[in-house]
């Protein structure tokens, strides 16, 4: 019986964290203690100032995966989890349709497993053909040393898709044999459960000041951004933070009472994850707001400027990575980003409405902080007229996956250095709040015409 002795370590348990020895016996514990005597040792080392800890298990990677223009490494890179301290690997082996779950694991095993795993593993299988053989068959997975079973409930029009029918069969079978169900939800099926034949039109993404509108629609439903799968809490000022889907104006609304901003530390697909989620419930139409600094010196502070295009250079954009082709091409075009027919349609409101309405050029810049006369000086140079942290991750998104788009920003103020005196978000309140009667009165004017 060959025994090691490490000395000296910072032994950390479950529990526990302590300065002691550990002994091994033929590769298991034998013996943790404060002073283990190491002549009945064979082997000893010295492990002051390291840690001595169980190996990391690592429940969820997706080795060998491809998924758009994305491919994960193989198991040739287990090597780098075993140096890192992770000694076992629970992967996920998708079902190949037309074949049953295990030929899937078994072909999986002997193309990418063997000869490059250097740990101990073990498998998920997720359910790419759902059908009375798979339900069978998971009956006697633990059989063969699968416990766990991923269903895919999003990405409706997949074969990998499962309706409610397919996951109810599957939870049957799995009582039987207690496999782990997973469950790949999705926001839009979450929300279109609240809604019951209930399907929005418009998508109305509230700025600040603004939010009081979403109070004004009729037959309202509230869904907290929290209750959603996969959404992000809305934590700037005056953005509560939840959908109201109902009427307004005589339209099927989604009104989006706080946005999420790439500045909050959240990327700008999760800026964008809203108005893709409700494209999905069928909206087709998306009005955005926002209060921004004014970079053109002919703008006051308190005008309304209608987006007539944007300007966005800053990080990478909400269609980075993968391409989600049912939203659109891969390489979509910007060339009308915002509506000429809705731009005219807003001008035709504003002048009924004896309001003075400009059009220009937003520029996108990430935040939080407010611009520096430097960067609003070359932002004048680029062409832009109002400078703003939101909207062109929206709209990207949004016009790639089909909306018309009709944008309106309020200039709160003017931009840093246009005028003497330092800029302040309270201001930016109190111009939005002031500005509020005739900004709403725009939108929702233009709502009507819609």
């Amino acid at each position: 019986m060959k025994k090691v002795l490490i000395k000296n370590g910072t032994i950390v348990t479950a529990t526990d964290e302590f300065k002691g020895d550990l002994l091994l016996a033929d590769g298991k514990i034998a013996a943790i203690g404060g002073a283990i005597d190491a002549s009945s040792a064979d082997e000893v080392y010295d492990a002051e100032g390291k840690y001595v800890m169980p190996g990391g298990v690592d429940q969820h990677t997706h080795f060998d995966f491809s998924f758009g223009d994305t491919t994960c490494v193989g198991w040739e890179g287990s090597p780098a989890a075993v140096v890192s301290g992770t000694t076992t690997i629970i992967d996920f082996v998708n079902q190949k349709v037309g074949s049953s779950l295990k030929a899937s694991i078994d072909e999986y095993q002997k193309n990418k497993v063997d000869g490059n795993a250097c740990c101990d593993y073990g498998y998920h299988g997720v359910v790419y053909d759902a059908n009375d053989a798979l339900f069978e068959e998971i009956e006697h997975m633990p059989e063969y040393g699968v416990t766990s079973l991923k269903l895919f409930m999003a990405y409706r029009g997949q074969p990998y898709h499962c309706d409610d029918d397919a996951v109810l069969k599957a939870l049957q079978a799995s009582k039987k044999s207690g496999v782990t169900i997973m469950v790949h939800a999705e926001s839009a099926d979450m929300i279109a459960s609240h809604l019951g034949d209930f399907r929005p039109e418009v998508l109305l993404v509230l700025g600040s000041g603004l939010g009081f509108l979403g109070d004004r629609v009729e037959a309202r439903t509230c869904v907290s951004y929290a209750d959603i799968p996969h959404f992000r809490a809305s934590t700037a000022p005056g953005h509560e933070g939840r959908f109201v889907f109902g009427e307004l104006r005589g339209k099927r609304v989604a009104v989006m009472q706080g946005r999420m901003h790439c500045y909050e530390g959240y990327t700008m697909e999760d800026a964008a994850y809203a108005c893709r989620v409700i494209r999905l419930l069928g909206a087709k139409t998306m009005i955005v707001t926002n209060a921004a600094g004014a970079v053109n010196t002919e703008y006051s502070a308190g005008d309304l400027m209608l987006i007539s295009d944007h300007i966005k250079l800053f990080d990478f954009g909400p269609l980075w990575g993968p391409n989600i082709e049912e939203f659109g091409t891969r390489f979509p075009d910007m060339s009308n980003v915002y509506s000429p027919r809705l731009r005219a349609l807003a001008k035709e409101v504003a002048r009924e409405q004896e309001l003075t309405l400009q059009e220009g050029v937003y520029m996108y810049f990430p935040g939080p902080q407010f611009e520096t006369p430097a960067e609003v000086r070359a932002a004048r140079i680029l062409g832009a007229d109002a400078v703003g942290m939101s909207t062109a991750p929206e709209a990207i998104a949004a016009a790639h996956c089909g909306y018309e788009i009709l944008g309106v920003t309020l200039c709160a103020n003017m931009a840093a250095g246009v005028l003497p005196q330092p800029l302040s978000g309270e201001e930016v309140n109190e111009m939005a709040e002031q500005s509020a009667p005739h900004f709403s009165s725009l939108i929702l004017g233009c709502l009507e015409r819609l």
